[in-house]
C-alpha cells in the first residue's frame, strides 16, 4: 500500500505541474490569479513528494518501482525531489514581489512546467527519459532566462544555454550507442537502455569508460563541469531574472549531477581508475576556473554564478569516493564521501538560493548589479543585507557550525585522512591534507572573502546622495527569511533530518557497491 502511495505521489507530481500549467496560463490576464494557481499547486506538489519523502526517510521504505523499467523511487531522488520542489514554492512567493511590476504572460506556467521536468528526471531511471526530462527543463529555463531585465544579454544567455543543450544531448545519445553496442544490442533497443541495465550487464573496460566519458560531458555539463558547464551557467545564470537563478543554481543543476551519477555508478565497476581519474581532473579544473571567475567578476550575480561551479566541485569529490571502492578504497571513505556529496546538496540549495534573492532586492530596490556601487544598501535594506553575511558565512564554510562547514568538513576529512594521486591512484596515508584537500580549502576561502567583499560594499557609506530606493515587498522578504533559518537548521550541531537523510543516500549507494551492482 505504501508503495502504492509512493509511486501515484511521484507520478502525480509531475500531472499536477502539467495541468497547474496550463490553469495558470488561461488565468494569466486576471491580476494575481497566475501568481495565486501556481503558488497553490507547487504546494499541492510539496505536499505529495512530501509522502515520498517520509516513506523513504522515515517509513525507510527504499523502493525501486519496475526495475526494468522506467521509474524508480530511491533516496538520492526523492531528496533531490523535495529540494526541487520546496524550492519552487519559495520562488513562486518571491516571484509575486519581484516580478510584480513586470507582464507575467507565461512566466508562472513556464515555472510551472520547469519545476514538474526537474522532478520527472529524478523520478526516472531509463537514460533516454532522463535525457528528455533534462532537456524539456533545459527549453522551459532557457526561455524564461529571456524574463532577464536585460534583453539583449538575456538572449545571448537563453540561444548559449539550448546550443550547450543540443551538445549535451549528443554526448549522452554517443553514450547510449557504445553501450548498446558494446553489449550486442540493436540500435533498436536504445530507448529500453536504463540504470538496471547499466547495472545487471557486464560492459568491457574500454567501452565502459568511453560510455562513462560521453556521460561526463553529457549530463555532467548540466551539472557545471568543465570545460562546457562554463560556457552555459555563467551567463545564462546571471542573466536570468533573480527567482530563476535561484532555481537554476539551486537544483538544477543538481538534477544534471543526479543523472551523471546514476550513469557513472554501474560503470565504475569496470573502468573505475580511468573513471576516478578522469573526473577527479575535470572536478579540479572546474574548481579552479571558478575560484578565478570569482576574483576577476565585478557583477554580484555572475560571482555567484562561478560559485556554483565551485560548490559543485565539492560535491562531485565526495561522489569519486563511492567511485573508488572498486579499486580498494575503504567503505568508511565512501560513506562520508557521500555522505558529504548531498548533504553539500542540501547545503547549496538553500544557501544560493538566498544569495540570489539577496541579489534580486539589489536590483529591484537599487537598480545595481556591480558590488562596488553597493554603497548605503545596508541602510536602506537591512534585512537582505544581513541575510547575505549569514548566506556569505555559511557557504564558505570555514566556522562551525556554519552549514556548508558541516558538509565540507565531511568530503575533505577524506583529504585528510588520504591522499587519492590522480594519476597513481595509490592511496597515501598523510599527516596534513592532500592535494586536493589544499585545493578546496584555498576555495572556501576564496568563496568566503569573496562574498564577504560583496556585503563589505553594502556596509560602506555612499559618496554621492543616494537614489530613488524601492522597499521590498514581504513577498519578497518572507522566502529569504525561511531559507535563512533552514540555512541555521542545516549548521545545527547534532542529528537533524538533514543528516539523516544524507545518510540514508550514502548507505543506499554503499549496499549497491558491496552487492556488486543492483
Amino acid at each position: 500500500m505504501t508503495a502504492m502511495l509512493t509511486v501515484l505521489s511521484t507520478t502525480g507530481i509531475v500531472a499536477l505541474s502539467t495541468f497547474g500549467a496550463a490553469v495558470s496560463y488561461l488565468l494569466h490576464r486576471v491580476k494575481k490569479a497566475s501568481v495565486v494557481v501556481a503558488v497553490a499547486v507547487l504546494a499541492a506538489m510539496l505536499a505529495l513528494n512530501t509522502l515520498a519523502f517520509y516513506a523513504t526517510f522515515v517509513r525507510h521504505d527504499t523502493l525501486s518501482v519496475n526495475t526494468t523499467g522506467s521509474l524508480i523511487v530511491d533516496p538520492p531522488g526523492v531528496l533531490v525531489a523535495e529540494l526541487i520542489v520546496g524550492l519552487a514554492f519559495l520562488v513562486a512567493v518571491y516571484s509575486a514581489g519581484y516580478m510584480e511590476e513586470d507582464p507575467h504572460g507565461a512566466y508562472y506556467p513556464l515555472l510551472l512546467l520547469f519545476t514538474g521536468s526537474m522532478v520527472g528526471m529524478c523520478y526516472t531511471q531509463n537514460i533516454l527519459l532522463m535525457l528528455l526530462f533534462l532537456e524539456i527543463s533545459s527549453f522551459f529555463s532557457a526561455v524564461l532566462v529571456l524574463y532577464g531585465e536585460r534583453g539583449k544579454e538575456a538572449l545571448r544567455a537563453a540561444v548559449i544555454y539550448l546550443a550547450v543543450s543540443i551538445l549535451e544531448s549528443i554526448f549522452v545519445i554517443a553514450g547510449l550507442f557504445v553501450v548498446v553496442s558494446s553489449l550486442g544490442m540493436s540500435l533498436a533497443h536504445i530507448a529500453s537502455v536504463n540504470v538496471h541495465t547499466l547495472y545487471s550487464t557486464k560492459i568491457s573496460g574500454n567501452a565502459a569508460f568511453l560510455a562513462g566519458l560521453l556521460f561526463m560531458l553529457g549530463f555532467g555539463t548540466k551539472a557545471s563541469l568543465f570545460p562546457f558547464g562554463l560556457i552555459w551557467l555563467p551567463p545564462a545564470h546571471s542573466e536570468a531574472p533573480a527567482p530563476v537563478s535561484c532555481l537554476l543554481s539551486g537544483v538544477m543543476i543538481k538534477t544534471g549531477f543526479l543523472a551523471m551519477l546514476r550513469c557513472l555508478h554501474p560503470l565504475s565497476f569496470s573502468c573505475s581508475y580511468s573513471m576516478v581519474q578522469t573526473l577527479m581532473l575535470l572536478t579540479l579544473l572546474s574548481t579552479v576556473t571558478g575560484c578565478i571567475g570569482m576574483m576577476v567578476e565585478k557583477d554580484v550575480k555572475r560571482i555567484l554564478a562561478f560559485s556554483s561551479i565551485v560548490q559543485m566541485g565539492y560535491v562531485v569529490l565526495g561522489v569519486i569516493y563511492v567511485l573508488a571502492m572498486p579499486l580498494g578504497l575503504s567503505s568508511e571513505y565512501a560513506v562520508k564521501g557521500m555522505e558529504g556529496c548531498f548533504y553539500h546538496i542540501v547545503n547549496h540549495s538553500i544557501l544560493k538560493p538566498l544569495l540570489f534573492m539577496v541579489s534580486g532586492v539589489f536590483w529591484r530596490s537599487l537598480r545595481v548589479r556591480d558590488y562596488r556601487k553597493l554603497a548605503g544598501a545596508a541602510r536602506r535594506a537591512p534585512l537582505p543585507v544581513a541575510l547575505w553575511f549569514l548566506a556569505a558565512i555559511s557557504l564558505g564554510g570555514l566556522f562551525w557550525p556554519t552549514a556548508a562547514f558541516m558538509s565540507k568538513h565531511l568530503v575533505l576529512e577524506c583529504c585528510k585522512s588520504f591522499f587519492l594521486d590522480p594519476l597513481t591512484l595509490k592511496v597515501e596515508v598523510l599527516g596534513v591534507y592532500g592535494l586536493y584537500g589544499l585545493i578546496y580549502f584555498i576555495a572556501a576561502l576564496v568563496t568566503f572573502i569573496t562574498l564577504m567583499n560583496v556585503g563589505i560594499h553594502a556596509l560602506s557609506r555612499p559618496s554621492q546622495p543616494s537614489c530613488e530606493f524601492r522597499r521590498p515587498s514581504a513577498a519578497m522578504l518572507i522566502p529569504m527569511v525561511v531559507l535563512a533559518v533552514l540555512c541555521i537548521l542545516a549548521g545545527a550541531p547534532g542529528k537533524s533530518y538533514i543528516s539523516r537523510a544524507v545518510s540514508e543516500v550514502a548507505e543506499y549507494y554503499l549496499s549497491i557497491m558491496e552487492g556488486g551492482g543492483a
